[in-house]
């Protein structure tokens, strides 16, 4: 059981940093067309968010179930940081007024938490990719 759930926390990495770069390109594309975030941006955040919670159940459950190392500390603090940051810009963005929404906040959002998952996955020592 441990090396399922190990495996799966594992694997869904490349799913969450893919959602991640795509939502911060997309971000990236609308500010420089100075638009405000469509429902597609919205969407994206959310999806990102919600893969990004499933991605930390599986790393609870792979931290109660495997053996504990020092290189867990950064990675932890890391990607809660990133869970934090991706929930606060979604919440943000859901309740700003439409015209309100930036794709600059979408892009801060998504690249700043891109950036702490690179963080956290470096912390561990594991490729990136």
């Amino acid at each position: 059981m441990p090396d399922i759930v190990f495996n799966a926390h594992s694997g869904l990495r490349y799913l969450v940093l893919l959602l991640a770069v795509l939502t911060t390109l997309y971000a990236l594309v609308g500010y420089f067309q100075k638009k405000p975030v469509d429902k597609a941006g919205l969407t994206m955040l959310r999806i990102f968010t919600v893969v990004l919670d499933i991605q930390v159940v599986l790393g609870i459950l792979t931290l109660v179930t495997r053996d504990f190392f020092p290189q867990l500390i950064g990675h932890l603090v890391m990607m809660i940081g990133a869970v934090a940051i991706a929930h606060l810009g979604a919440v943000r963005l859901k309740k700003a007024a439409p015209e309100a929404r930036t794709n600059g906040m979408l892009l801060t959002t998504s690249l700043i938490a891109l950036l702490a998952i690179v963080g956290g996955i470096l912390a561990i020592q594991r490729p990136i990719v």
